[in-house]
């Protein structure tokens, strides 16, 4: 149950990464529609890992990190390179 967890935020994460490289080669905005799904699924991704290790105390401050570099992801597909 936690590895099914854990691989739906890295699958989540990785689906973002994954639309935002095909719109930035591509400048399709087909890849528009799965970059904003996987991201708007991140935090109920990371919401259900937590549930699964039982909203353990001592694991909080490492929930609270995954959720800081979550959110460091850009805001937009065309913001990953400057």
């Amino acid at each position: 149950m936690r590895d099914k967890a854990l691989t739906g935020v890295a699958g989540r994460m990785a689906d973002a990464e994954s639309a935002q490289r095909g719109y930035l080669l591509t400048g399709e905005s087909a890849y528009l529609i799965p970059y904003a799904a996987a991201v708007a699924n991140v935090s109920r991704a990371i919401d259900r890992l937590h549930a699964v290790y039982g909203g353990a105390d001592q694991a909080g401050s490492q929930f609270h990190e995954l959720r800081a570099v979550a959110n460091q992801a850009p805001a937009g597909p065309g913001e990953g390179v400057r």
